[in-house]
């Protein structure tokens, strides 16, 4: 390789380089701080547990047999959305009143902003 092709080479590697280590931190303490909620086995990589839900047993019935098995608080995937489920009163009680803020938060979004008149 001659000179050029170094010059070229040097600062694409060195952005790269800087761009990976400003975005790894964040990953990892991310992961760190949130704390998932327990997720039943058997979902499908993109269908999720939609094939646990079988139509002719109440949605509710076969969410209460999962909520026996994983606890009161547990997330599904429907498709490929995350979808948390609340199995208990105390559990309810305490999204809607003690940490409704944090439950009804939302990131910020361009169509709020522009569609809703600033929020």
């Amino acid at each position: 390789m001659d000179l050029i092709q170094y010059l070229v080479a040097i600062p694409v590697v060195l952005a790269l380089f800087l761009s990976y280590i400003q975005w790894k931190p964040r990953s990892q303490i991310s992961d760190e701080k949130r704390k998932s909620p327990p997720e039943p086995e058997g979902a499908w990589p993109v269908i999720g547990h939609l094939l646990q839900m079988n139509p002719k047993i109440h949605v509710a019935e076969t969410l209460a047999a999962m909520a026996d098995k994983n606890g009161p608080v547990f997330s599904i995937r429907l498709g490929m959305l995350p979808v948390l489920v609340v199995n208990n009163w105390e559990s309810v009680k305490e999204c809607f009143t003690t940490n409704d803020k944090a439950f009804a938060s939302r990131p910020p979004s361009s169509f709020a902003k522009y569609l809703c008149y600033d929020y």
